[in-house]
C-alpha cells in the first residue's frame, strides 16, 4: 500500500508572500483557502439588500433615533 504525502501546512508568513490579485486568500488550521471575487451580478444584490435593510431599520422622519 502506498501512503500519500501529508498535505502542507500553510502558515501566517506562506500567506504574507500571495500576491494581491484580487483574491481572498485565508489560513484555516493550515490549509489555504481560496475565494475568488465576487463579481458584479454579487455586488449588486448586496447593494440592494443593504438598502433595504438600511431603509427598514431607519426610524421614521421626525421621531427621535
Amino acid at each position: 500500500m502506498v501512503m500519500s504525502a501529508a498535505p502542507r501546512q500553510y502558515t501566517v508568513g506562506d500567506l504574507d508572500a500571495l500576491p494581491d490579485d484580487g483574491n481572498r486568500y485565508e489560513v484555516l488550521h493550515g490549509v489555504l483557502l481560496v475565494t475568488p471575487q465576487a463579481g458584479l451580478p454579487h455586488q449588486t444584490l448586496a447593494a440592494k439588500i443593504l438598502a433595504s435593510l438600511a431603509s427598514f431599520l431607519d426610524p421614521e422622519p421626525g421621531l427621535p433615533g
